[in-house]
């Protein structure tokens, strides 16, 4: 569902359903400044809502969905493979791009040429159990809905025999993309291209990104190391 409360917090301004006859998750919200509410999460409806066709439409995907300021839908897509696809999060870069995360196990997941990993592999994951499967990756694309089309997309977060989600996105002034996977944290240039840094063994679970693109980060942590130099403790 989607759910818009007016500013003095009296009414609803609306309140909706956002799904197919099958199950359907949301997990992440963002408004812009017009009012229109971006949606992502997974569907396993294939009579999801869909205005505008990007790859997808498989057993279970990810979805993009736009609501205007009255709740009227003006945009809704499925995204993803072959296989399990969900999207965690968005944000808008300064163009009005869509930057998504998420997660994937599809091994046709729709990667884009020139991408900084537009490889599909996928490491088998032993959990010690007799199920042994394709490790979860994340991944990261731009989408432009007024065409629609995907500007780029790529896989983000290590290549463990461990599953890994992109579960948190942010952007700066000129589009670069921080995207948090695995605990770690991936800049990314706004070509999709090439990963201007990564920081990775944090465990990371919160991501933001300030007017000067410094990036800060949130979590739980079991060493001392993780602190800086006169930085705050609990004992």
């Amino acid at each position: 569902f989607v759910t818009k409360v007016a500013a003095d917090g009296a009414s609803l301004v609306y309140s909706t359903y956002l799904g197919g006859t099958s199950d359907d998750q949301a997990y992440g919200i963002i408004a812009d400044a017009a009012g229109n509410a971006y949606v992502t999460g997974r569907t396993y409806s294939d009579d999801f809502p869909e205005l505008s066709g990007l790859p997808g439409k498989n057993p279970t995907d990810a979805f993009v969905t736009r609501l205007d300021a009255a709740g009227a839908l003006t945009f809704s897509t499925y995204y993803g493979g072959s296989s399990h696809d969900e999207g965690r999060d968005l944000v808008l870069d300064p163009d009005g791009n869509v930057l998504l995360v998420g997660k994937t196990v599809s091994g046709k997941f729709p990667t884009t040429p020139g991408a900084f990993f537009p490889s599909t592999s996928f490491t088998m994951c032993d959990t010690g159990t007799p199920w042994v499967h394709e490790c979860t990756r994340g991944f990261v694309a731009k989408l432009d809905l007024a065409t629609p089309s995907v500007l780029w997309a790529s896989l983000v977060g290590p290549d463990t025999k461990a599953d890994v989600w992109a579960t948190d996105v942010a952007t700066d002034a000129v589009g670069d993309a921080f995207v948090l996977a695995g605990g770690s944290i991936y800049k990314v240039n706004p070509s999709g291209t090439a990963i201007v840094y990564q920081r990775s063994g944090l465990g990371a679970q919160g991501l933001a990104v300030d007017g000067e693109g410094a990036a800060y980060l949130t979590g739980s942590s079991s060493t001392l190391t993780q602190r800086s130099p006169g930085g705050p403790e609990s004992k």
